[in-house]
């Protein structure tokens, strides 16, 4: 068509000309694939969400180990959304006792989230985990700058298909997976925000104790 319309100038196509066309249909091809995309998100969250729950492989695992696996998934995206991303890995961690796979699955969950929240690249994301001595709880934090939770929305944000995001194709379905995730090794999933400044999600999992 480019090439028509070199050689022979302006032509219509049904009720448009080419010359008006010929900018918008780039666009629009880009934002089908874009649709179609979000329809493939929600179809593989719907198919998590349904299927019966893996046996989770419960054991001692690395915590640092499974969120640099996360990250080998979900870094570059994240780095694409923000100039500002740390991960302050924490040193001499014990070992976590659960699922390690799961705890993978669980890490990208929040990540995503975690960009999705932001507004701006100027506004960044820290992923840290460190060993709370007291609780004897191995810890992953995951903080983004972005637009918060509303204190009314908070105590939702894990129930099944409950999402803020609907328009951009969000299935409220990731925390909840997450959730039972979490529930299901022995781990505890907790979320803390202030609108338009941070949300901070939490995940502790018990360390490992060797049997005598």
């Amino acid at each position: 068509m480019e090439e028509r319309y070199r050689q022979d100038g302006d032509f219509t196509m049904g009720e448009w000309a080419y010359s008006e066309l010929r900018d918008e249909i780039p666009l629009l091809l880009s934002e089908m694939l874009d649709a179609s995309r979000r329809i493939a998100h929600i179809v593989e969250d719907m198919k998590d969400f349904s299927r019966p729950t893996r046996a989770q492989q419960l054991g001692p695992f690395d915590m640092n180990e499974a969120v640099e696996a996360a990250l080998r998934l979900a870094g570059s995206t994240v780095r694409k959304a923000t100039d500002h991303f740390v991960a302050d890995y924490g040193a001499g961690l014990p070992a976590a006792y659960g699922d390690f796979q799961g705890t993978v699955q669980v890490t990208v969950n929040l990540v995503t989230n975690a960009y999705h929240a932001l507004q701006g690249k100027d506004r960044g994301i820290r992923i840290r985990t460190r060993f709370d001595e007291d609780r004897n709880r191995v810890v992953l934090e995951v903080r983004d700058e972005g637009v918060g939770i509303a204190p009314e929305d908070l105590p939702r944000i894990t129930e099944p298909f409950y999402t803020s995001r609907r328009e951009e194709g969000g299935s409220g379905l990731g925390l909840s997976i997450s959730s039972r995730i979490a529930m299901d090794m022995g781990a505890k999933l907790a979320f803390s925000s202030t609108v338009g400044k941070v949300t901070t999600a939490t995940l502790e999992v018990p360390v490992f104790q060797e049997k005598d």
